[in-house]
């Protein structure tokens, strides 16, 4: 935990000058490595208040604590025999997890459940069916 937190703070001070609407955004392999689950709460608890997007790789590593408010997470699955890989999103939402594949995700993320389109107005855009493309 020692070598996150002067991490954490270098970022939120540097990206602290960017203005407000830049991701704030660090990319961490193997990002808690050897912390333990407490560890991991209080360190992404840290982040959520110095408002810092993650992005992270690791084995075993879930997001879904009380200190974070929101996290997409992707589960990869390998199949040798098939010779693929499979990618399923789960998001956690401060109080459950949604799963790919039903509206919960959809609601969860905020989709109108239409699609957009600029209809060449500066500005103005058209509701168009879910199903157009």
């Amino acid at each position: 935990m020692s070598l996150h937190l002067p991490l954490f703070a270098a970022a939120h001070v540097t990206l602290s000058s960017a203005d407000e609407h830049c991701p704030r955004l660090l990319a961490l392999d193997e990002a808690f490595a050897g912390v333990d689950d407490t560890g991991r709460r209080e360190l992404l608890g840290l982040t959520a208040q110095f408002d810092l997007d993650l992005f992270m790789t690791g084995y075993d590593l879930w997001a879904t604590y009380d200190t974070v408010s929101a996290c997409a997470h992707y589960d990869l699955s390998h199949s040798a025999a098939e010779h693929t890989v499979s990618a399923l999103l789960l998001v956690w939402d401060g109080a459950e997890i949604l799963a790919d594949g039903n509206d919960d995700l959809a609601a969860g993320l905020g989709s109108p459940g239409t699609r957009r389109r600029p209809t060449g107005d500066a500005g103005t855009l058209l509701d168009q069916d879910a199903g157009l493309s």
